[in-house]
């Protein structure tokens, strides 16, 4: 494995669950019991609800990415390297790459004894920039992470999806805009999508909800239109408005002929998002 790659820091003490998948936080170190943890590169890490289960990321010299098993005990051993990420989840031109705010739990695997099976996700950004605004867009990647004793196996990616999104684009260009715009010079949207835990119907991998909200602001922003040349805006204006057709539902079923998440059906294309 190349000595110039982005490491991403896990550790998964905590035993597997015993009944259908759980899904848990994944939230900063802090003091535990009486006596405070000190982690390396502290500001990398996320560590499961309860503080079992520790997760840290570094930057790799070539923006390759490299997953790593490390104990939550700083003074337990050096970290395991586990596998490289594909290439899309790289960290090159400017995009950031950290660990997903939740894990999955799924149940333990009988025929291995002691063995903990997760789904940990990383979530990969990238800036855009803009005259006077600035957008981000994110994706979502998946895996399935396997620790039994002495070994940890990443799995290959489980699913790939449109995840956070944000532009502000500037609609002022002189006092007379900013008179008309009532001082709310940026158009601002948004694209914030969520994952859950569905009825676990007895597969490999349970499913998951998929929901999302679009919103633009002030109300009467459109990403396909010029604002310039827009109305002046209004005290009611100044709302955000729910984009009905890019908030939707779906659910992500493991398929096991493509051994990827697929949803149950097509979402909507939502162009005017595309890039957040």
């Amino acid at each position: 494995m190349a000595a110039s790659a982005l490491m991403l820091a896990l550790a998964l003490a905590q035993p597997a669950p015993e009944g259908p998948p759980l899904m848990v936080a994944m939230l900063p170190p802090r003091e535990i019991g009486l006596n405070f943890v000190r982690y390396p590169d502290g500001e990398h890490y996320l560590c499961s609800e309860g503080y079992g289960d520790c997760l840290r990321i570094v930057r790799g010299e070539d923006g390759s990415a490299m997953l790593e098993l490390f104990d939550m005990d700083p003074a337990a051993g050096p970290a395991q390297i586990l596998a490289a990420l594909p290439a899309h989840v790289g960290m090159d031109d400017g995009n950031d790459v950290r660990v997903w705010d939740r894990a999955i739990r799924l149940p333990a695997n009988p025929d291995v004894p002691g063995a903990r099976a997760y789904l940990v996700g990383i979530v990969r950004s990238t800036p855009l920039s803009y005259s006077g605004g600035f957008a981000r867009a994110e994706r979502l990647h998946l895996f399935q992470l396997v620790v039994a004793e002495d070994t940890a196996t990443l799995g290959p990616e489980l699913l790939d999806v449109r995840w956070n999104g944000e532009a502000q684009l500037r609609a002022c260009f002189g006092e007379e805009d900013v008179q008309k715009r009532r001082e709310a010079c940026h158009d601002i949207y948004r694209f914030a999508p969520s994952l859950s835990l569905m009825e676990n119907r007895g597969g490999a991998y349970p499913d998951l909800g998929y929901s999302s909200v679009a919103t633009a602001f002030p109300r009467t922003a459109y990403p396909t239109q010029d604002s310039s040349s827009a109305p002046p805006l209004s005290a009611e204006d100044l709302v955000e408005r729910r984009d009905p057709e890019c908030s939707f539902q779906r659910t992500l079923r493991y398929n096991p002929a493509t051994r990827r998440y697929e949803m149950d059906s097509p979402a909507p294309e939502c162009a005017s998002y595309q890039s957040l």
